[in-house]
């Protein structure tokens, strides 16, 4: 555990050792500095000691030092990561986990995160590549905030130590003070700072040439497995925790538990004194009276006693708020939930005996513990609503912790609204309703159509699943859990520099519990149901059954008591009064201080802005000078969801993506789906810059055709469920090749409710197309091209982005032992031939490719491996007998990933015009194509054009946009194409890699 920082294209040692200091109660026990020989990036960490307390410092090295880290978090699967790459011969050092992450980065690349089961901000500087790969652990556990200026990047663990960087501005995004008085926080990827940018959880970023890449590579899936006995779910989460609570205990200083005595910390405790030899360290705090109402403190103490554990509780009073500013200046930005008191103080004082501690947030996303999901589910059986809200305000509150009266307010203003903006109003703290009294007209000017809501209602639209159980667990996990509670957890104990750690939030568990039916998850109207099944395996029901309680503050009532003084300057003093209506202000807080509503939550927000804005001299705009928002990038008509289809090929699709890409970066509060054809679905499912991704069972090459009644079925099945989406914007990349075509992609727009759309216009066939592009045969232009064109469609502020293809760590093993089952010579060239195409008009005599192969098995004693599909398997069948040397047949044994990955390895590529063809472009591999039937300006893919030769010679009837030959053509522009003129320009190749 440690924070990191650096930046890049810059050499200032005195700035890293100063954004390094202010990290230092993040890891108080040592310091690590980088800076590479030609200043591309400089890395910092403050180290708080917790693994091999004698050679864990930072950064770390490879052996020749060509990859550098710093670490924040921990890999709790690390030994056996380790063992593993022993045995694909790594030679280890230490015995930390941050080595385990340089040799995992050079056994997988950027893929190395899909194997680490822990909490981490890494960055990682790749010396060869002169790459700085980043990456945030899937849940969002440790921060990472970032910044790019003028070319540089910043990065840190921190606001405070980022906001150091003399380019980063402090100028305030008001946008963020709206959404902090919604939701007490700021949802990610935005902060308080215009410049500074969280990166979100699940993701890396690569910064390479200047220039900033976020990639996604973890999403929860809610695809159910089969059915299995409630028994069987309660025995795999049992395993599950124990697996992931006995790799939580691992630590070389002492480690102790947050216990609150509720049915997460609980069930935590239970399974960590099941598996420790000594007992364990809990603690607990309460509240004297009047505020006793806030305890769990008797239920703590007999669940410790049962469990044997060294139990230490604390009792506090509401001089505790006085904490404010300490709390505040931490956070680095505007942070109101409250309890993110209580938890400063625990960690404070377990401190004391401890330097780790775990805690159970993360259960009540889980195991479906929050009242507001049983609202959610009984306003599922009532009629819509409409109560008139000034009734619903009328009802009279109080100060104690369960409040209930105010959760019948949130319940009955939410039966007014739809299912999404029902579950949004029981998480929000101001409505709309009490914003417009709230906000002065000059900050509603300001603000204009912005959508505080924009990012929680891209979350719930875009979950894969219909269940609303789901949805809202889904919606919880991306937003509540991480922006909040992870964020307060990790800010609250590294500032007394304690580790806490969160089994529950276990990506491994978050994935199993997403699998499990809804229905089981909250039975009825049940909270954690299977949790409660599981406890009574370790504590009796007699303990813990008691009502849960969460782990607050009792802050209605300090309002009025220790802190009454500074609520009513804040309300006197009347310095943001440019933004909010005082007298609004003033009637809540009359409301509050004489009991008759509960306004804690938005009174504390009050104060911890303006202390916010105090301790970080933070000047804030004259709304009376007209101030421009900055416009964010995004599409004209500022489309919420957003439809992009590409169902041709293979190659086609990968060529797209770099457009997909650009999309995602310009629109990334749009819910963006993708609908492909069924060859490119297992491979398109993973990508990572779309929120979800259609199947439309279509023949790949020929754009609808469907061949059957059952895929015919199946087609229109598909439309339904694209229609329940209501899409805003189709974008359709796919070149509409026939009238026919165009008549389907028409049908499909219609039948799918899609009224505006955007799309290519090929030889005056996408005149449906409410805006589109023209592409016409006698266009010199490539697919890339016109990918990129129909983007700008949608905004001119589009960056062109280059296709990126993703690998898994499965398909890279795959090949690993495909190479060595084959018994390929390593340290001679390989040569990949791909002779087939779904086209007939594309494929070359067998002839000509057997003699290509039989020259460079012979001359370069070359490995030759022919690729294609399952199809194709007779075409390379015929030409392997036709050869006098050895070689490999692939056809139908590679999925996209895997072709992918053997591609990339290859020396040199021969092939007609194929997928193959385009991914070696792309990953820029040496090929020469026999593309007699083509077009060689519209086929010829992406990537380095030195390193790629299509042949093609003029003849009357060529470029051919037929699938068979003509019958008297007799395929003549792809027979004028010989054997010599494919050798003697792949030789030229061979020659230019030294062979």
């Amino acid at each position: 555990m440690c924070g990191i920082c650096g930046f890049t294209n810059l050499r200032d040692n005195e700035l890293l050792h100063k954004m390094a200091g202010l990290l230092e109660h993040r890891g108080p026990d040592g310091e690590g500095f980088y800076t590479s020989q030609e200043n591309e990036v400089s890395l910092a960490m403050r180290r708080l000691a917790i693994i091999d307390l004698n050679t864990g410092g930072q950064p770390i090295f490879n052996e020749d030092k060509t990859v550098v880290v710093v670490f924040n978090g921990e890999i709790y699967n690390f030994k056996g990561l380790r063992d593993e790459l022993r045995l694909k011969g790594h030679v280890f050092k230490t015995q930390t986990d941050t080595e385990v992450i340089v040799h995992a980065y050079e056994e997988y690349g950027e893929a190395c995160v899909k194997h680490f089961a822990g909490m981490f901000a890494i960055a990682l500087w790749d010396v060869k590549n002169k790459k700085l790969f980043i990456a945030r652990d899937r849940l969002g556990i440790k921060p990472l905030f970032y910044s790019v200026k003028n070319g540089k990047l910043y990065f840190s663990s921190e606001i405070n130590s980022l906001s150091a960087g003399p380019e980063i501005s402090k100028g305030i995004n008001l946008r963020s003070f709206d959404k902090y008085l919604t939701f007490l926080y700021c949802p990610a990827p935005e902060t308080f700072y215009e410049d500074i940018k969280q990166l979100p959880a699940g993701c890396t970023m690569v910064f390479q040439n200047k220039q900033v890449s976020i990639n996604k590579y973890w999403k929860i899936d809610f695809e159910k497995a089969e059915h299995k006995t409630e028994k069987h779910y309660i025995d795999q989460i049992d395993e599950l925790l124990n697996t992931i609570i006995k790799e939580h205990l691992i630590s070389d200083v002492p480690t102790g538990i947050f216990l609150s005595g509720g049915r997460d910390s609980s069930t935590i405790t239970a399974i960590a004194a099941k598996n420790s030899n000594i007992p364990i360290n809990t603690f607990s705090l309460g509240f004297l009276p009047p505020d006793d109402s806030f305890n769990e403190l008797d239920k703590s103490k007999a669940i410790a006693q049962y469990l044997k554990t060294n139990h230490t509780q604390t009792i506090i009073n509401s001089e505790s708020g006085l904490l404010l500013d300490t709390v505040t200046k931490h956070f680095g930005q505007p942070f109101a939930d409250s309890s993110a008191l209580v938890t400063y103080l625990i960690s404070k004082i377990s401190r004391e005996k401890l330097t780790v501690a775990l805690t159970g947030i993360g259960g009540d996303e889980l195991f479906c513990g929050y009242p507001r999901y049983q609202g959610m589910k009984l306003a599922q059986y009532l009629p819509k609503i409409n109560i008139p809200v000034e009734l619903i305000s009328s009802i009279a509150e109080s100060y104690a912790s369960n409040n209930s009266a105010g959760r019948v307010k949130r319940f009955l203003y939410g039966m007014r609204c739809n299912e999404r903006d029902r579950y949004l109003s029981y998480t929000s703290y101001f409505k709309q309703e009490e914003k417009n009294e709230l906000y002065t007209d000059k900050f509603v000017d300001y603000l204009g159509s912005e959508d505080s809501f924009a990012v929680h209602k891209k979350y719930y639209d875009s979950c894969y699943s219909n269940d609303l159980v789901d949805k809202i667990m889904r919606l919880d996990i991306k937003t509540y859990l991480v922006d909040d509670l992870l964020f307060m957890a990790d800010t609250m104990s590294m500032a007394n520099s304690l580790e806490l750690r969160v089994p529950m939030c276990d990506h491994r568990l978050v994935e199993y519990m997403a699998k499990i039916p809804a229905k089981l998850r909250m039975k009825g109207f049940t909270q954690k149901y299977l949790l409660k099944k599981l406890m009574q395996r370790y504590i009796p029901e007699t303990i813990i059954n008691q009502k849960k309680q969460g782990f607050m503050a009792p802050l209605a009532r300090w309002l009025t008591d220790a802190l009454r003084t500074q609520v009513e300057s804040f309300v006197n003093k009347k310095e943001f009064k440019n933004y909010l209506n005082y007298a609004y202000i003033e009637k809540i807080w009359n409301d509050h201080k004489n009991g008759r509503k509960n306004y804690s939550d938005q009174l504390w927000s009050f104060l911890v802005f303006e202390k916010w804005r105090d301790s970080h001299n933070i000047k804030m705009p004259d709304l009376s000078v007209k101030i421009k928002p900055v416009k964010k990038i995004s599409n004209p008509y500022d489309f919420k969801k957003i439809l992009l289809i590409n169902v041709a090929g293979i190659g086609d699709f990968i060529e797209s993506i770099g457009a997909i890409k650009s999309i995602r970066e310009a629109c990334p509060d749009s819910v963006i789906s993708l609908l492909v054809s069924s060859k490119v679905f297992n491979y398109a499912k993973d990508c990572p810059y779309v929120d979800k991704v259609y199947e439309l069972p279509v023949k790949h090459s020929r754009g609808f055709s469907v061949e059957n009644w059952n895929e015919i079925i199946r087609f229109l099945k598909s439309l339904g469920r694209l229609r329940k989406n209501r899409f805003d914007l189709a974008v359709n990349f796919s070149e509409i090749s026939s009238w026919f075509g165009a008549l389907r992609m028409a049908l499909l727009l219609k039948y799918a409710g899609i009224t505006q759309s955007l799309g290519r216009n090929t030889q005056n066939r996408g005149l449906f197309f409410t805006r589109r592009i023209n592409d016409f045969r006698e266009y010199k232009y490539n697919q890339f091209h016109y990918f990129n064109r129909i983007t700008e469609l949608l905004s001119t502020n589009f960056k062109q982005e280059k296709p990126r293809l993703w690998q898994s760590s499965e398909d890279v093993k795959k090949v690993d032992g495909l190479l060595k089952d084959w018994n390929i010579k390593l340290d001679k060239p390989i040569i990949l031939i791909n002779p087939g195409s779904d086209r007939l008009t594309r494929r070359w005599e067998t002839e000509g490719f057997a003699k290509a192969a039989d020259y460079f098995a012979k001359k370069y004693s070359a490995n030759i491996i022919f690729l294609g599909s399952l199809t194709e398997k007779e075409i390379a069948e015929a030409i392997i007998k036709k050869m006098n040397t050895q070689a490999i047949l692939t056809a139908g044994l590679l999925n996209i990933g895997q072709l992918i990955n053997l591609v990339s390895r290859a020396n040199l590529l021969l092939t007609t015009n194929s997928a193959a063809m385009h991914i070696a472009g792309i990953e820029g591999i040496p090929f020469v194509a026999v593309a007699g039937s083509g077009d060689p300006w519209r086929d010829v893919p992406s990537g380095n054009e030195d390193k790629m030769k299509l042949l093609w010679k003029k003849i009357k009837c060529n470029p051919c946009y037929y699938w068979e030959c003509p019958k008297k053509a007799y395929m003549h522009c792809m027979k004028i194409i010989t054997p010599e003129e494919v050798i003697k320009e792949a030789e030229k190749f061979m020659v230019n890699m030294g062979y």
